[in-house]
């Protein structure tokens, strides 16, 4: 952060998020101005940053027709996929890098979409949030779906990569790329990324 920018744009708020060190939010609070500092881990806390910066802007109403919108989206999703055993959710593979091979663990953001999605996410039994992943371990795990968090790779460049064609989402052509500013970023868009995800993982029951 360039602080001497920010001070001289004079800002009548500064929203931070979980990029901005501790330190800088100090500073710049230290210096007068008002500093809002917002880190969601989950579909939810979105939601609730998006009332609190609605309250923080005098936006309130428009806050709460987004979230209202946004909720009302979601909603829609878990009861297209509510009847849909446990057995029968699909396992997911998700690459957050390919080289080296990196996913999402149990307590990331990545892991609540690909939930409310109806998945899956087979590295949910992860001891860290962002896993190295050994080829050994994922082809044992066996994903039926695999979705590509980055613009590193195609499914063209996973299907014909050594010793993956074992892999049941290769051999059944279930690898999909989706924009990762979506997927990774806590934002609104978000619930773009959860309807995306749940038409990959149930095209009958999104047609």
């Amino acid at each position: 952060m360039n602080v001497e920018k920010i001070v001289a744009a004079k800002p009548d708020l500064i929203i931070a998020d979980s990029l901005t060190t501790k330190e800088v939010v100090e500073q710049l609070a230290s210096l007068g101005f008002p500093v809002l500092a917002i880190r969601a881990e989950n579909i939810d806390e979105v939601l609730e940053h998006i009332e609190l910066i609605g309250k923080a802007t005098n936006n309130v109403t428009e806050a709460d027709q987004l979230c209202a919108d946004l909720r009302g989206r979601l909603d829609a999703v878990t009861a297209k996929i509510k009847d849909v055993a446990e057995s029968e959710r699909p396992l997911v593979f998700y690459e957050v890098w390919h080289d080296a091979l990196m996913s999402a663990g149990p307590n990331t953001f990545i892991n609540n979409i690909l939930t409310a999605a109806g998945g899956k996410n087979a590295m949910a039994d992860a001891t860290t949030d962002w896993p190295e992943v050994d080829l050994e371990q994922l082809i044992t795990k066996n994903p039926e779906v695999i979705v590509l968090g980055h613009d590193g790779q195609q499914p063209e460049d996973v299907k014909a990569r050594a010793n993956w064609q074992t892999i049941a989402a290769v051999q059944n052509e279930r690898i999909f790329a989706v924009n990762p500013d979506t997927i990774n970023r806590p934002g609104p868009r978000v619930i773009d990324a959860v309807e995306e995800l749940a038409k990959i993982f149930y095209p009958n029951l999104f047609k």
